[in-house]
């Protein structure tokens, strides 16, 4: 393993303590983060970041965890942040099949900078990284002893449009067009998003600090995505659907969703638990997207339920 720089700016400071390192899979390196407090703290909480996100878009939420006692290991997904990006068009979002995100869980979580993380272990994962965490605690349960899933990937559009995307992506893959960008997608670069038109929140403060950090080291950013990301997402939402994946949960998991989503189908959250034992779903009404990026006071609720599900027998 290599040391890699975790980057700072003044609106966007480090937590103290934070150790980065590169965690290599094959021809991918993967960075890694983490914080361990003195005495080991309440355990780990595990936190993986949605499509486009990277480390240092999560430094205010990290310290909040610290701030709760817990120690936090976190990462870079593949393809984003200071991962391994596979396109010449480094700046687009892609991945060929998300197996290869839980290959690259089983490289980090086998790494020695990941077992030193002291116990119990707790996931608390966004958007895309919901979909993936709860396809590896599926195989895997024995990693956490619960988990948090916030706006989790767990359905793309409505039942017509996921029908047509399945489709048309299909067709671009018979065409050999896997790796351009879809015609639908806007591919903006983040450090010029407009706040006025974003999807994922209404706090202006949070998202001007993410768009700083973005401008200040532009490799972070994420524009756009694949026709094989989008295909490989909808594949990765069909298998956690299957009666025998969910029948075979095993890590007791909280569902959040945003009321005013426009990425992910907020009922999802709701279908999901109803077909589970393990699953329980709230909604945070009047929150965007990003909820850990929202207003304080759609914050203080997702916290409220965070800090009372994790403290559970």
């Amino acid at each position: 393993m290599t040391s890699s720089e975790l980057h700072t700016i003044d609106e966007n400071p480090c937590p103290p303590g934070g150790e980065g390192t590169i965690i290599v899979n094959g021809d991918a390196e993967l960075r890694a983060a983490r914080w361990l407090p003195e005495g080991g703290g309440k355990g780990t909480v595990i936190l993986a970041h949605g499509r486009t996100e990277f480390i240092e878009k999560y430094y205010e939420v990290i310290g909040e965890l610290l701030e709760r006692g817990f120690a936090v290991f976190t990462f870079d997904w593949r393809g984003q942040g200071l991962a391994t990006r596979e396109l010449e068009d480094w700046q687009r979002g892609h991945i060929e099949n998300f197996d290869h995100f839980l290959a690259d869980l089983d490289q980090i979580f086998a790494s020695a900078f990941f077992t030193a993380m002291p116990g119990p272990r707790y996931v608390l994962a966004h958007s895309m990284g919901g979909n993936i965490m709860m396809r590896y605690l599926r195989d895997r349960p024995e990693l956490a002893m619960r988990a948090v899933f916030s706006a989790p990937m767990l359905r793309i559009g409505s039942g017509i449009m996921r029908q047509a995307l399945h489709f048309v992506a299909a067709v671009a893959m018979h065409m050999g067009r896997g790796d351009a960008e879809p015609f639908a997608a806007r591919a903006e670069d983040p450090a010029k998003q407009s706040f006025e038109e974003n999807p994922v929140t209404s706090d202006r403060a949070r998202f001007e600090r993410v768009r700083a950090t973005v401008t200040a080291y532009p490799r972070l950013g994420v524009a756009g995505l694949s026709w094989h990301w989008l295909r490989a997402a909808m594949i990765s939402v069909q298998v956690i659907w299957q009666d025998e994946f969910i029948q075979n949960l095993k890590v007791p998991t909280l569902l959040v969703a945003a009321g005013r989503e426009k990425l992910v189908d907020p009922a999802a959250c709701r279908d999901f638990a109803a077909r589970s034992p393990v699953c329980d779903a709230v909604t945070i009404e009047g929150a965007l997207h990003e909820i850990l990026m929202e207003r304080d006071r759609f914050r203080r609720q997702f916290w409220a339920l965070f800090d009372e599900f994790v403290a559970r027998d």
